[in-house]
């Protein structure tokens, strides 16, 4: 990195996270967390909604994240959930708040790689179809772009000051996460 790159090692970012979420570790460079980098307070702005949600998804523990829009009709959603053995899959919500009609509405959906699903988890939402992964060795390319899709293009949300985020554990030992709604800098949704 130095001598190919001319990088200093105090311009590096770093991420450290474990099975329980993010752990503070800064052997060098400065930290890749969103209000460590200056994103503090409410997030107006998709692109920086963006980096803030990858940064979310990379260093979620075992747990259930879902970014929830103003109910209008129904209760549009966009829903992220790492399961145990790093299983990571996202999806949403089958409403269409914007009224795109149905036809226009699974086109957008299954263009982004979601398929209707009421087999694997029986709720009727819709579900990533592509292999994803969690924790060790993540693999998340395009999930922050694809969610911002949904809730920007389908769902015609127009600023992410509008959502709201529930963030809850998976697995035994991990409960409520409110470093979330902090981190993405838009509040946590009514229990």
């Amino acid at each position: 990195m130095r001598d190919g790159l001319g990088m200093e090692p105090q311009r590096l970012r770093c991420r450290a996270w474990d099975s329980k979420g993010p752990i503070a570790f800064q052997p060098i460079g400065h930290s890749d967390k969103p209000t460590d980098r200056g994103m503090g307070g409410p997030c107006t702005d998709w692109a920086e909604f963006a980096e803030r949600l990858d940064w979310v998804l990379h260093t979620l523990p075992p747990a259930t994240v879902q970014l929830m829009v103003p109910a209008s009709e129904g209760y549009p959603f966009v829903w992220f959930s790492h399961s145990t053995f790093c299983r990571f899959f996202w999806g949403s919500g089958n409403y269409d708040p914007a009224g795109l009609g149905p036809e226009e509405f699974n086109r957008r959906m299954r263009a982004l790689g979601l398929e209707l699903d009421t087999a694997r988890f029986g709720s009727g939402d819709w579900c990533s179809t592509a292999e994803y992964r969690a924790e060790y060795k993540p693999l998340l390319d395009g999930v922050a772009e694809g969610a911002i899709a949904v809730l920007r293009d389908i769902y015609g949300v127009g600023n992410p000051n509008e959502l709201t985020v529930q963030a809850f554990g998976n697995i035994q030992g991990i409960d409520d996460l409110p470093y979330v709604a902090r981190q993405l800098g838009i509040p946590e949704a009514d229990a």
